[in-house]
């Protein structure tokens, strides 16, 4: 009956809208404590601009990817695992032999990797994956850096 599938849809919104609430305000908090300077932590100003933040970066994203949610956890999970799987299992693996600017340094190479591999076209035509070529770029940037680091103990 219309009765109960209003209130379907009404349960439904309400999901929804509660995720997306939580998610702003999870990434609205984490960008007030964590990412800003000591003197801006805490305060409720810095937390609203985190927020406001975070919805245009959200709002941003979909209509770059026009809505299509497969595409933009398969883009930004290609990004985020090939910037940072490489360098933190080397870290863990390997200690005290990456500095913190090598991570960095790969993790970013990783990163512009996978966007420059998903943005050329290279990809349907050699039919490879992103997250692969952001895991070597990561990787070769590593060894450079074990290799220059080398050179300079020396």
């Amino acid at each position: 009956p219309d009765g109960l599938r209003g209130f379907f849809l009404a349960g439904i919104c309400a999901t929804i809208l509660s995720t997306l609430d939580s998610y702003i305000f999870l990434a609205g908090t984490t960008i007030s404590f964590d990412l800003v300077k000591k003197k801006f932590k805490g305060k409720m100003a810095t937390h609203n601009i985190g927020i406001i933040f975070v919805a245009v970066i959200s709002i941003a994203i979909s209509f770059i990817f026009d809505g299509n949610i497969k595409n933009v956890w398969k883009t930004l999970g290609s990004i985020s695992s090939s910037a940072l799987l490489i360098p933190v299992i080397f870290g863990y693996a390997f200690p005290n032999k990456l500095s913190d600017n090598g991570f960095v340094i790969s993790s970013l190479i990783g990163a512009l990797g996978t966007i420059y591999w998903r943005l050329s076209g290279n990809k349907d035509y050699y039919r490879l994956d992103e997250i692969y070529i952001g895991m070597s770029s990561a990787s070769i940037c590593i060894l450079l850096i074990l290799i220059i680091n080398s050179k300079k103990r020396v």
